[in-house]
């Protein structure tokens, strides 16, 4: 009997190494599923909370919405219906040596990166194992992109860069579902946005 919970053991410390996970600090918080734990004896290995160190959160990616892309999406005024010249600001990571930012790890084939990638077109994948208080495999997160970080920067120098507020309330409600204590750790670990909070309506493009 000994013997057999030593195999499962090692099975599941095997899995876990060749395991693949994606650290999100965002809407990916919003992953479905039941609610993740951070005990590491209790917790599904499947989706977890846990922390990225030496990051800090921040407005500091957008997209232009005055560019059409097939299989991507644009927004437009909620009330009028009207297509506005702005940048839609996103939630970026920055490098801080003191602090760290919560967030949801969870588990994704290899094979489904890449079409992960494409969702995440503003932001470039990156390898944070080493930086992950508790990885279960390897990780990885999106920081913006260079171009995305670029397109942020100048549509808030220009006056043009605005948060559309159904991205920011999906992920400050994705924050609430993992805990109280996870959602005050969210707002204590992201700078304030400095920016216009608009009412628009996401328009989903098809793919060509």
């Amino acid at each position: 009997m000994v013997c057999v919970r030593l195999l499962r053991k090692w099975r599941l410390d095997y899995d876990m190494r060749r395991a693949t996970y994606v650290f999100g600090y965002g809407s990916l918080v919003t992953v479905g599923g039941r609610r993740p734990s951070r005990d590491p004896d209790g917790q599904d290995p499947d989706r977890y909370v846990t922390d990225l160190l030496g990051m800090r959160r921040t407005w500091g990616v957008a997209m232009d919405n005055t560019c059409t892309i097939p299989g991507y999406k644009y927004y437009v005024d909620r009330a009028t219906g009207e297509r506005l010249e702005l940048s839609v600001a996103f939630l970026d990571l920055v490098e801080h040596s003191t602090i760290a930012v919560n967030g949801l790890c969870f588990r994704i084939e290899p094979d489904e990166l890449s079409a992960l990638d494409e969702r995440e077109r503003n932001y470039a994948r990156i390898d944070v194992t080493d930086r992950v208080a508790l990885p279960l495999g390897r990780v990885w997160t999106y920081l913006g992109s260079e171009a995305g970080r670029q397109r942020f920067d100048t549509g808030k120098k220009n006056g043009w860069a605005a948060i559309e507020r159904g991205y920011r309330d999906a992920v400050e409600e994705g924050f609430r579902r993992l805990g109280t204590d996870e959602h005050a750790r969210y707002v204590a670990s992201t700078e304030p946005a400095e920016l216009p909070v608009l009412d628009l309506k996401r328009i989903d493009l098809s793919a060509p």
